[in-house]
This record gives structure tokens, sequence and C-alpha cells, in this order.
């Protein structure tokens, strides 16, 4: 009879995948050979911007991790935060999924001393900077009066990051007086596309 220790065991499906990702954790990714890092694009805003996929009940132990950015990346984040936060044509920096992207949503065409500090970086931290349809700080205006004249049928409100419009959490009550989600955001008198969902806040 041979030794249990001897027998060979199949590895378990855990161990398999933590091998394979070691043998791929080497391999970087290939270059975009038409695209030096560092290099800023102005890119048109996109007919219909993707919308994140939230997926709310994943188990605590299939949560994905996302890396740190690097600090040049955070770094710049900051100091263009400082420098133009305030503006009324920044939407503010947006970190990419891939953490090493920074797009730069703004109105019109950034101040120099916007696309300076870009150049700077320029080689360590990959900037788009792309164009608002609105104004952010018009959009955040207009969320302001929506909240304070719309309460409570108009829960939460806030301009999108893309400057395409306005998010609205209506309520669930008004959306049933009305007879539709639709019907709540064609009685909101606002010049700016609206983008609705029902809910409500919980009181904190």
């Amino acid at each position: 009879m041979r030794d249990a220790a001897a027998v060979p065991r199949p590895l378990p499906a855990l161990a398999l995948v933590a091998l394979t990702l070691c043998a791929c954790a080497g391999t970087p990714p290939s270059a975009d050979p038409g695209r030096p890092p560092g290099s800023v694009t102005l890119l048109p805003m996109p007919d219909d911007p993707p919308l994140l996929d939230l997926q709310e009940d994943l188990d605590a132990s299939e949560q994905l991790v996302l890396p740190l950015p690097s600090a040049d990346v955070s770094d710049f984040i900051q100091r263009v935060q400082l420098l133009a936060g305030g503006s009324p044509d920044s939407g503010g920096p947006v970190l990419g999924d891939d953490r090493t992207t920074v797009t730069l949503y703004w109105f019109g065409t950034p101040p120099d001393a916007v696309l300076d500090l870009v150049a700077e970086y320029e080689g360590r931290v990959r900037v788009d900077v792309v164009a608002t349809p609105f104004r952010p700080g018009d959009l955040l205006a207009e969320a302001d009066r929506l909240i304070r004249e719309h309460a409570p049928t108009v829960q939460a409100v806030g301009p999108r990051v893309q400057g395409d419009g306005i998010q609205v959490l209506v309520e669930e009550a008004a959306v049933e007086r009305a007879g539709s989600l639709d019907a709540v955001l064609d009685g909101l008198d606002t010049p700016f596309p609206l983008f609705g969902e029902v809910g409500g806040v919980v009181p904190a």
C-alpha cells in the first residue's frame, strides 16, 4: 500500500488561479504605439456615455480591490484640484479604473495654467481632456435650485461628472402619483437634460 503522503493530488481551484496569476503578473500590457504616455487628447463628448455597472450584492471575498494610483497620479490630481477645482468650467479630474489614466472634464478649452500642469506631468501621467456639453457650474446651480424648489419630490440631485445633465433621485410616492418617472421629470422645469431614478434618502 502506497503512503498517502506520496499520492499526488490535484491542486485546488484557488491554487490553480493563483498559479495562473503568478504566471501572468510579469507580462506588461502592450503599449499603444500611436499614443505617447503623458500626452493630452481633446475628445468629443460621446452621445451615450457609459454607465457604471454596479454589483451591490457581491460577497466581500469576491470584490475586486483596485490598486493604488502612483505617486505621480495622486500628486497630479491633488494639484489640478487646487488649481482649478473652484472653476465653474471644471467637472473635476476622474481617475480611471486602470489607475493610470486621469480624465479631466472641462467646458471649453482649459486655461493655460491647467495645460501647463498637464505638460509638466507628460511622460508620467496620461491625461484625457474631455469637453462637456454644459458648464458644470451651471449644472450645479440648477441642481441646487431643483432640490430647493421641488423637495420632497426630488430627494437628491447633482450634476453628472460627464457634464451632460443632472442626475435626479425622485421620491417613489411622487412617481406613483404621476404615473411614471418620466412624467415627474417632465414636470421639473429645467433647460438641462435630467437622468432620473426612483428612491429615497435615508435620514442620518
